[in-house]
């Protein structure tokens, strides 16, 4: 929070400036004139001077005493009756009585126990509302990490998402790879067999003209002959 002049701090806690003054140089605060600032810190040192000057102990706010203690003691004669025809016996008794009295110091005026219960009293409110502050930032802080975190989650999911869809791809292309290499490998196999199966049929086709071939060339001249009269 920022720092108030002494005349803002005059004007909270309802007393004269001068007066206001005079108090922070008796506490040892360096301010001097109304437009002076003062922390956090010298408003608690104000503080403190107030309670001590008026009997009030800064820790324990306790109220200083002065203790006063008397002494009396008294002294009691009691006779003691003896055996007859003789003098009669007398006893001192002595009672020491010790008695504590308390002075405490004069009470606060009104004034000046309202004027303390001010300065407490905008501390507390100074303290409260810095709380509501650092509270605030500490939930805008959360909030903001959360959104980022979910941000960040989204962006992760949609990552995966692409990741799968593009091992999928992937895997799905692979397989019609190989189901066209296959296909390839199949269709070149055909192929084979058939050139096989021709070339067989091109080789049994030349043998059986060869030998038809060579069966013609082994005939008798006669056989001619006769043919030759047939035909005549």
């Amino acid at each position: 929070m920022s720092d108030k002049t002494v005349k803002e701090l005059a004007g909270i806690v309802g007393i004269p400036l001068e007066r206001l003054l005079e108090q922070m140089k008796e506490a040892g605060i360096s301010a001097h004139t109304a437009d002076d600032k003062i922390n956090e810190d010298e408003k608690m040192t104000l503080l403190g001077h107030l309670r001590k000057r008026h009997g009030k102990d800064e820790e324990a706010g306790a109220s200083a005493a002065k203790k006063v203690t008397l002494k009396r003691r008294t002294v009691t004669s009691l006779k003691q009756g003896t055996t007859p025809g003789q003098d009669t016996k007398t006893i001192n008794i002595q009672v020491n009585k010790k008695k504590t009295y308390i002075k405490r110091e004069e009470a606060m005026s009104d004034e000046e126990r309202e004027e303390l219960e001010r300065v407490k009293k905008d501390l507390e409110e100074r303290a409260k509302k810095q709380e509501v502050e650092e509270q605030l930032h500490r939930d805008k802080a959360a909030r903001e990490k959360s959104e980022l975190e979910a941000k960040q989650a989204a962006v992760k999911k949609l990552e995966d998402e692409a990741r799968a869809e593009r091992a999928k791809k992937e895997k799905e292309t692979e397989a019609e790879r190989q189901v066209v290499e296959k296909s390839k490998r199949l269709e070149a196999s055909v192929e084979r067999n058939a050139e096989k199966v021709r070339k067989q049929a091109a080789a049994k086709k030349a043998a059986a003209a060869a030998k038809k071939a060579a069966g013609g060339a082994r005939k008798p001249a006669g056989t001619g002959a006769k043919e030759g009269s047939r035909r005549r």
